[in-house]
């Protein structure tokens, strides 16, 4: 049965909104992901449309919900419940060939994988592909080599990033090897070419070949091919080979219970799509680099009095007063050594100069001691900032020591243990990504002991 020829199966625009309701209630329940709220955001603006759609005359609501783009947030939405470690949603990337930062999908596996959802149809991502697009369409293998050069400039953990294409409307077989050949892991149940596809694309060849001006695009079905088109198929399709789920042990999930309509025509992908699962892989994370850069602020707390047992006080200064109370509840010191426990530490002249001179202004006798049993297990190197720390700009939070700072860590490979949390989010709001490992700021209190008061 071709649902696209029956209208009454076609859901309204009523049916639309409840689902888009739906979508909007499980994004609330993904949690602290970043860009979970852009993904809301869209969302919201959907339902904003679809509601001022329902005052326009049926035709006009069925031509503009054809191309809606509630199936590709569907597809989001979907994977988003199901990958493992999903750390980002619609994550901005800095790249120097784009005027624009390039928006990867989803970031799992902790951000080991870059996942590009797909939820367009597999013979009309064909036809762009092979040349048969709509003017200023760009094919997958153009975004794929996008997101394959935008990976190996943004490594997390020193480590680039896996690309992983989603297919939630299946994915011809040529285009498969084509991005696999690339690099890229593809997911998806793979289609051979429709014979009516590859007839258009003979017709089209023809036309180039003969210098004709008549515009292909009155040969194609727009309805069909209209990027994020939601899909209409037969209500037991499945979107995904049991095989991907097979090979890791995994049973797809169950559809999920919508209305009537939506469960007859199965318009929205993800309704019965099982996502694919990324293979469990063996991934270099925090606790796996033996390198450790530290920071001004983490030398600072690893021989703070506060962190060594002083911190029953109620100081002139309410910084350190708080400090002191968080200290009791969630002390820092052991977070600290367990994480420098059998590391090689690394620390740049800058850092341990500049941590000297504080020091000498404001720290105490047990601290200047602590101080110099703790560099003498140090290795202190030169500044050697890497070139993607020297090309931030020094705006804000971004200040030249952090640059060469952290800069050092990252030429070093070593994991950053530092509290400047400010520059770490100003650094990746111009697209440098830096291997934190991020604790509570400490101050040194001990010569502030004397006018403090005893709890």
């Amino acid at each position: 049965m071709d649902f696209k020829d029956n209208k009454d199966c076609w859901p309204d625009v009523n049916d639309f909104i409840e689902f888009a309701e739906s979508l909007k209630q499980r994004v609330s329940k993904l949690g602290n992901i970043q860009g979970v709220g852009k993904l809301e955001r869209k969302i919201r603006a959907e339902l904003k449309f679809m509601n001022q759609l329902k005052q326009r005359d049926l035709h006009t609501q069925q031509s503009r919900l054809k191309s809606s783009n509630l199936g590709h947030f569907a597809s989001l939405v979907h994977a988003s419940e199901r990958l493992p470690r999903v750390a980002g949603v619609l994550v901005p990337y800095q790249l120097p060939s784009r005027p624009d930062s390039l928006l990867v999908d989803l970031l799992a596996l902790g951000g080991h994988a870059w996942v590009k959802v797909v939820a367009r149809k597999a013979q009309a991502l064909h036809l762009v592909w092979a040349g048969a697009g709509q003017f200023g369409e760009r094919d997958l293998l153009s975004q794929a080599s996008e997101y394959l050069e935008c990976a190996a400039r943004h490594p997390i953990n020193f480590c680039t990033p896996q690309i992983h294409f989603a297919f939630y409307n299946q994915v011809t077989d040529a285009m498969a090897t084509a991005l696999e050949r690339l690099g890229v892991k593809v997911w998806g149940e793979r289609v051979p070419v429709d014979p009516a596809v590859t007839e258009k694309l003979h017709g089209f060849e023809s036309e180039e070949n003969s210098s004709q001006s008549s515009d292909c695009e009155d040969d194609l079905d727009t309805d069909s091919w209209n990027d994020e088109t939601l899909v209409i198929s037969p209500p037991d399709f499945q979107y995904f080979s049991l095989g991907s789920f097979k090979e890791y042990g995994q049973n797809p999930s169950p559809p999920v219970s919508l209305s009537s309509s939506f469960t007859e025509a199965n318009v929205i992908t993800s309704t019965t799509a099982s996502p694919p699962l990324l293979p469990t892989r063996s991934v270099e994370g925090v606790c796996g680099i033996q390198r450790v850069n530290l920071d001004i602020t983490s030398l600072i707390a690893l021989v703070s009095s506060v962190t060594h047992g002083r911190c029953q006080l109620v100081f002139r200064d309410q910084v350190l007063t708080a400090q002191a109370q968080e200290e009791r509840h969630a002390p820092v010191l052991p977070v600290l050594n367990r994480f420098l426990a059998g590391k090689q530490m690394f620390a740049c002249e800058t850092a341990v100069s500049s941590f000297r001179s504080i020091l000498n202004i404001l720290g105490g006798a047990e601290e200047k001691e602590r101080a110099t049993e703790f560099l003498s297990r140090v290795k202190v190197v030169p500044d050697q900032p890497s070139a993607r720390a020297l090309e931030l700009k020094c705006q804000g939070r971004v200040k030249e020591r952090s640059k060469v700072v952290f800069g050092t860590g990252d030429t070093l490979h070593a994991i950053t243990i530092t509290s400047n949390m400010g520059f770490v989010r100003a650094a990746q709001s111009q697209g440098v990504v830096f291997p934190v490992f991020l604790h509570p700021a400490r101050a040194l209190t001990e010569e502030k002991e004397s006018s403090a008061q005893p709890l």
